[in-house]
């Protein structure tokens, strides 16, 4: 069983679940930039048993959203924790305009929700979905 639990780093538990994956180097080296925990930002993150598996994240401007810091711990790839993770948060914010620069591995969950891809930042694909 998959809990989704939204948060931001004004709850009290999110060090305690998140502290451990900011910054991480061998998750930075992964996806290319550090994971930064700023004000604003809203998480998703999925547990089972209390354990972290994942998460996605989003940041706000006035009439749009920006997806970000998807990823999924390596022992969890491929059982459908991203799937939800993304539904959940596109739940949330697919009334608005977004964007999101994504690695090759996240791409076609991308394409698959309506996103477009809108230009490339080395090996990173730039897309945008009108609401």
């Amino acid at each position: 069983m998959i809990d989704i639990k939204r948060m931001d780093n004004a709850d009290t538990d999110f060090y305690a679940v998140m502290g451990r994956f900011l910054s991480r180097r061998s998750i930075v080296d992964e996806i290319g930039s550090p994971i930064w925990d700023d004000d604003g930002k809203v998480w998703f993150v999925a547990l089972s048993g209390g354990a972290v598996q994942g998460w996605v994240a989003v940041t706000s401007t006035k009439n749009a959203v920006k997806f970000c810091s998807d990823y999924i711990l390596p022992d969890f790839r491929s059982s459908g924790v991203y799937a939800k993770l993304f539904a959940e948060r596109d739940k949330a914010y697919g009334h608005l305009d977004a964007s999101a620069t994504v690695s090759p591995m996240s791409l076609q969950a991308y394409l698959s929700n309506g996103f477009q891809q809108t230009g490339t930042r080395g090996k990173y694909t730039v897309v945008k979905r009108s609401a």
